[in-house]
């Protein structure tokens, strides 16, 4: 996986646009913060606790990995806490 896309607008709308790419690896990474941030959500995580606790080393790689990685996971708990 060459890149690595940030987390803008809907994220339930990305994860259908990423569902029907072929790249695994993007699909699982746009995946991953939803479902974790829904999990801190639903259990009254605060929001840093809930970007502390995200584990997407597995997705690490991407050389502009480290700059979105905490932007990304916050965009989604927001979005998660707003529904």
């Amino acid at each position: 996986m060459g890149r690595i896309y940030a987390c803008v607008g809907d994220a339930g709308c990305t994860l259908e646009s990423f569902a029907a790419m072929e790249q695994r690896d993007t699909r699982d990474y746009a995946r991953l913060p939803v479902d974790h941030m829904s999990r801190a959500v639903d259990e009254m995580a605060e929001l840093q606790v809930a970007i502390d606790s995200l584990d997407s080393s597995a997705f690490a790689h991407p050389q502009h990995y480290q700059p979105i990685k905490g932007g990304n996971a916050s965009r989604v708990y927001l979005e998660m806490e707003s529904r």
